[in-house]
């Protein structure tokens, strides 16, 4: 809370009394200071100001201040209020620093009063005054104090030029169209591409197996389970099934008892895949595409005994 500090005379004279008795200190160094809070800026009525008080003495312990007689151009808003700085050793600090808490209520050359400062008992020091320049509240011009704010006018929210607000929502309307057709162009796009590849069958593997794209002993393991599985195409798909199941010893077994000689010629060329496909080894290049066109003749003829053309799948 703001309050006009006036001191009364009757103390003042009391103070003065009790030091008219004392020498003054010849070592006594007394400081007085009118700072604005905030830095920057002019001083204008109103400003927080801090006015600091500091005095020492070498020779001498302890320092008293009498109350200041504050006129009424003053507003004493908080003090006086003792400023000790703790992280620095009681020796080498002042005896004395106060700091009030002043706001300036007219425009002019303001000053603090003069103060007579009581060391130890034994003797006195004067803080002199602190002068301050605050810029008055009114111009040159003014004679009297301005009329306070009122609220501002309210805004104008009518609509503008129609045209305006026609040609924005036209714009908007432009945007979503083309954004919509844009979609639609990508779904066709979209439509014409094939979900996957069409999954060859394995006699269309084997006619399309090269010889001479891997090592000979890889391409002969890779032959087998593409022979059996194109060898047994023409059957049932539950059969192929439970077939697929096999070892390649139990399903040479199955088709040596197929009548004819195809069963008998499948079963000793799995054998002889197999060898090189559990068994390692590295066959001639003729080797390999003798078993090649061997297995594509045999799967031709297939496990139900009925040759096939290139159109079976």
């Amino acid at each position: 809370m703001i309050h006009v500090a006036v001191l009364g005379l009757a103390a003042a004279a009391s103070m003065q009394e009790t030091t008219a008795d004392l020498p003054v200190s010849t070592t006594a160094v007394a400081e007085s200071t009118l700072e604005r809070k905030n830095e920057g800026g002019a001083i204008g009525v109103g400003t927080a100001l801090t006015w600091r008080v500091t005095i020492d003495d070498p020779s001498l312990d302890g320092a008293t201040l009498p109350d200041p007689e504050l006129g009424v151009e003053w507003a004493v808003v908080d003090g006086p209020r003792d400023i000790i700085d703790g992280a620095t050793p009681k020796s080498q600090r002042p005896d004395l620093v106060v700091e009030w808490s002043l706001l300036p209520l007219t425009g002019g050359t303001l000053t603090t009063p003069s103060l007579t400062a009581t060391l130890g008992g034994e003797a006195t020091v004067v803080v002199p005054a602190s002068t301050v320049e605050v810029v008055p509240s009114l111009a040159e011009t003014e004679e009297a104090p301005r009329p306070l704010l009122g609220f501002r006018e309210a805004p104008d929210r009518r609509v503008g030029d129609p045209r305006a607000a026609l040609l924005a929502l036209l714009g908007i309307l432009a945007v979503g169209i083309g954004l919509l057709l844009w979609r639609r162009s990508v779904k066709r796009k979209r439509s014409h591409i094939p979900a996957h590849a069409p999954e060859l069958s394995a006699m269309e593997q084997l006619r399309g197996l090269d010889p001479g794209a891997s090592a000979p002993g890889q391409t002969m393991a890779s032959l087998a389970p593409i022979f059996r599985r194109a060898f047994d195409e023409g059957l049932p798909l539950s059969e192929r099934t439970r077939r697929s199941s096999l070892t390649d010893d139990a399903w040479g077994d199955e088709v040596k008892a197929m009548t004819g000689d195809a069963g008998a010629e499948a079963a000793r060329l799995l054998t002889e895949l197999s060898g090189y496909r559990y068994g390692g080894g590295e066959p001639t290049s003729f080797a390999v595409k003798d078993a090649l066109k061997r297995a594509t003749e045999l799967a031709a003829v297939g496990a139900n005994g009925a040759p096939r053309g290139r159109e079976a799948s």
